[in-house]
């Protein structure tokens, strides 16, 4: 398997209390002729990795995506039969729709 040099990116993982002892945190990897760019956050399998491995950036994430196809069922759940929703839920991609169904549980009158 051989490298993309174009798409292959570089992060120097580590906790805050390690990266304030370090002379300096930037990373300059090469990779035969080029320098690899250096990043503090990548999506990895759908998965937002920062250099700290914190969960902040992939909560808010989620949450955003989450509060907008809420809005977007509040203002249709008027015009849809709940049997129907469950199709609605099919199209807007959700990870877990079993969730979705029971916060929006009590905003949706059967």
């Amino acid at each position: 398997m051989c490298v993309n040099e174009e798409k292959t990116k570089c992060m120097l993982v580590t906790s805050q209390q390690k990266r304030r002892r370090l002379p300096s945190d930037n990373l300059r990897v090469n990779l035969e002729q080029s320098t690899l760019q250096t990043v503090t956050e990548e999506k990895l399998l759908g998965v937002l990795v920062d250099n700290n491995l914190s969960w902040n950036n992939q909560v808010d994430y989620v949450v955003k995506k989450i509060a907008s196809n809420i809005a977007l069922l509040r203002r249709i759940k008027e015009f849809l039969p709940f049997f129907c929703m469950d199709l609605v839920l099919q199209f807007v991609h959700f990870p877990d729709n079993e969730l979705l169904l029971y916060c929006l549980g009590a905003h949706i009158k059967v």
